[in-house]
């Protein structure tokens, strides 16, 4: 089978493997469609701080255990089942957590194994294509729940990658009064309004707390959620200044390393720094059901799919060419 792996920041090495044989209590799976994340992103440039190299990426897949013709995904948190977090259902911050396609090898490979009590089914009229969302919009899920209740709220969302397009779906089914996205490409912020943000804002067109300030007043935003992450402090600088007194910020996006913050306005206004990462199982199947009952409109997000020999030229599509790519989805038994 083929595989493709990342040896070193921006070099990929297509291999000719054996097709991997299931440990006891592991299924194998033909994947089917796998999308490119803003993680593989990451490693690939050699900014990620918690993968090493050399690593098969992938960890938003679909695909059929071919034994049963099964169509699943897979959620990719391999865990000790010991530690503390583990023990009270909050596995997803495991002492030993891993994520298959960023600490094991992932799933831009023909075949995968994985453990089978990872596995979830899904419905075969789903397409391969869409159910790669699946474990983004867990995420999405995971951070919402995270917020609190949010029916009723405004709210801001940093970052009109998929991300934060998913959280902006989602929130309006949490029912969230209004929704503020930024970002600095217009061409995200259109299809933001598109699939219902209320307001959209170039943040280098426009002071955002000024312009939050002039609209809604200082008591006007309930929640924040900052998906952009990165080796910048200025949105979650601008999230400390523009929200509510007494209020949450939600973390998302992933950062590079140590940035100063306002800290001392953290105290002052008594606010909620919260971070979210990734999601547990109950995230995982209630985005299978959004996703199945098309409550989540994630077609919108597909620029376009490839098989996985291309996968360099579509990682230079994702950075280079922001404006007109958003999420790539790789076919490894195409050709």
């Amino acid at each position: 089978m083929k595989r493709v792996k990342l040896i070193a920041p921006k070099r990929f090495i297509i291999e000719e493997v054996d097709i991997p044989k299931p440990a006891l209590n592991e299924v194998l799976i033909k994947v089917k469609a796998c999308g490119i994340c803003g993680t593989d992103l990451h490693a690939y440039y050699g900014e990620h701080p918690f993968i090493s190299y050399p690593i098969v990426l992938g960890h938003e897949f679909s695909g059929i255990i071919e034994e049963t013709d099964e169509h699943v995904v897979v959620e990719p948190l391999l865990t000790c089942g010991k530690c503390y977090n583990c023990k009270i259902g909050r596995y997803n911050i495991c002492n030993d957590l891993k994520v298959i396609g960023c600490q094991t090898d992932g799933a831009f490979a023909q075949y995968i194994t994985v453990p089978i009590n990872k596995v979830f089914s899904i419905p075969k009229d789903m397409s391969f294509e869409e159910a790669t969302f699946i474990e983004p919009i867990a995420v999405g899920i995971h951070a919402i729940k995270k917020a609190g209740d949010i029916k009723g709220e405004r709210i801001v969302i940093m970052g009109a990658g998929p991300i934060g397009l998913i959280i902006l779906q989602l929130s309006k089914i949490f029912g969230v009064k209004e929704v503020i996205i930024t970002d600095i490409l217009n061409s995200r912020l259109k299809l933001a309004k598109e699939l219902g943000a209320n307001y959209a804002i170039n943040v280098k067109e426009e002071n955002l707390i000024e312009w939050v300030y002039n609209t809604f007043g200082r008591d006007g935003i309930d929640k924040v959620f900052e998906c952009v992450g990165g080796d910048q402090n200025i949105t979650i600088n601008q999230a400390i200044n523009l929200t509510r007194k007494g209020t949450r910020i939600i973390l998302i996006g992933v950062f590079k390393r140590s940035l100063p913050i306002e800290i001392n306005l953290i105290q002052d206004r008594e606010l909620e720094i919260m971070g979210s990462l990734v999601y547990t199982s109950s995230d995982f199947s209630e985005a299978i059901n959004l996703l199945y009952m098309k409550k989540i409109n994630v077609n919108k997000l597909i620029s376009n799919i490839l098989p996985l020999e291309r996968i360099e030229e579509a990682m230079k599509m994702l950075v280079e060419e922001k404006e007109r790519y958003i999420k790539i989805i790789l076919k490894p038994n195409d050709t």
